[in-house]
């Protein structure tokens, strides 16, 4: 438990961002054919506005295939300010930052909580935006509320590969596996709380990731358990359900993303597949959709 907590203590001295924080969503994962991202960024203050001032949270998950098949967390905390031209600066906090390294090899991963957090300064440029968009490093992010509908896009099935359940999965996963890596039993960046209860057999412990109306991204709702049951080389199963509560400000969107057929090899989940309902629909979706590799939309872009 000991990266846990040093992850956590890194982090812990920010508070919420609030109620008024807002989130943009990258519109496009796919950089190159080895490498894949989900990118997210979080306002404290919302949409931009001149002169304005606040703290910022970058995360960002990285699947490189060149790399070695590992994928990389990355988190950035840090103070934003827009300039009276518009621009706007972002000066992250080198000590709150961090990046986390694992492969994505279920049988050469013992613990991927045993890896890398080492210190990262990220170079944002803001170069222009709307209300709905924000333009980040050559990247567009659209906004996860108002009419930009990047949510609708991701509740109608992306560049028509990708099901509803399997969308809705992976974003419950993302909010999941950043809460778990980066900032496991501190609560949440803007509202609810998340609790991290260990018991029973030494050798086999059953661990209890606990999600009480937890908000890391505006949007995006939890509710539920995340249980597994592993020996000491992290091979078990996992239990339970997460309710995800997803709105886009004009439509109110919800999901159950089962775990009761799920097996993992080294922490990860190697067999199986999740029970995930959207509007009434099940579908079985197979374990390798989730997996940290795998944790990115193809291209959300109208």
């Amino acid at each position: 438990m000991g990266s846990y907590n040093a992850i956590a203590r890194a982090l812990d001295p920010f508070e919420p961002l609030g109620p008024l924080a807002e989130t943009w969503l990258a519109a496009t994962g796919i950089a190159s054919d080895t490498d894949h991202y989900a990118k997210l960024l979080t306002l404290q203050k919302g949409v931009p506005q001149v002169n304005d001032s606040g703290s910022y949270v970058y995360t960002e998950i990285h699947d490189s295939k060149a790399l070695g098949d590992v994928t990389k967390i990355t988190v950035v905390r840090g103070i934003y300010r827009v300039t009276a031209a518009g621009a706007m600066e972002m000066q992250p906090h080198v000590e709150y930052s961090g990046q986390y390294l694992f492969t994505n090899n279920p049988s050469n991963n013992p613990d991927p909580l045993d890896r890398r957090w080492e210190s990262i300064i990220l170079n944002f440029v803001y170069t222009t935006g709307t209300p709905d968009t924000i333009v980040l490093g050559g990247d567009t992010y659209f906004s996860l509320k108002g009419t930009g509908g990047i949510l609708d896009r991701i509740y109608n099935g992306v560049a028509g590969t990708s099901t509803q359940q399997q969308n809705f999965a992976r974003l419950n996963q993302i909010d999941i596996y950043l809460s778990q890596v980066i900032i496991p039993g501190f609560g949440k960046m803007i509202s609810g709380s998340e609790t991290l209860n260990m018991y029973g057999n030494l050798l086999r412990p059953t661990v209890d990731f606990s999600y009480e109306g937890m908000v890391n991204h505006q949007g995006l709702r939890l509710t539920g358990i995340q249980r597994s049951v592993a020996n000491a080389s992290g091979d078990g199963s996992l239990s339970e359900s997460v309710d995800i509560t997803v709105d886009s400000g004009v439509n109110l969107y919800s999901a159950t993303v089962g775990y009761d057929g799920i097996h993992i090899k080294g922490t990860v989940p190697s067999s199986g597949f999740y029970t995930v309902t959207v509007d009434v629909i099940t579908e079985n979706v197979d374990y390798t959709v989730l997996n940290p590799g795998t944790l990115y939309f193809t291209d959300l872009s109208p």
